[in-house]
């Protein structure tokens, strides 16, 4: 049998609290640095130069078709499978993630991580950087964050 899986999210104030940031520190505050700046400047930098970050090379920056699914499930509703899969495509390039922050990532286990849970990243000459795509909270209060805690927690 199994170890079952125990799901947290975190409520400022609750017994949780003090895990999450446990859980931060030890995996996330010393490894990454808020980079916005510079990667803000380099996607818009001189595409003749080394000085650039060509958009292509961002990764997961469109939904998957997964979360299409959930997220845009009352107007998939009623379509054949054929329409779902044209409109999922049509709702990708439409709606790409919105990053307001990056961040350098200084440990490739916690980059891989991210990368394989379909977080916005780039890997560049200048360091791998991971797009947050919410702001003005605490890291610790991101979705991605929480997913990332019960990872640990249930491993």
């Amino acid at each position: 049998m199994g170890k079952q899986e125990t799901e947290f999210i975190y409520y400022e104030g609750s017994k949780n609290e003090p895990r999450f940031e446990d859980i931060f520190n030890k995996y996330w505050r010393d490894n990454i640095i808020n980079q916005s700046y510079l990667v803000t400047d380099l996607l818009k930098g001189d595409p003749e130069t080394t000085l650039h970050i060509p958009y292509e090379d961002i990764e997961n920056i469109y939904m998957t078709s997964e979360k299409i699914k959930i997220d845009f499930s009352v107007q998939l509703e009623g379509m054949s499978e054929e329409e779902i899969e044209n409109e999922i495509e049509n709702i990708m390039s439409e709606y790409p993630a919105e990053v307001f922050e990056w961040y350098l990532i200084t440990d490739s286990w916690l980059f891989d991580w991210l990368k394989e849970n379909n977080e916005v990243v780039v890997i560049t000459d200048y360091g791998d950087f991971w797009g947050r795509c919410t702001t003005g909270q605490s890291i610790v209060l991101d979705y991605i964050f929480a997913k990332f805690y019960n990872y640990i927690i249930n491993k």
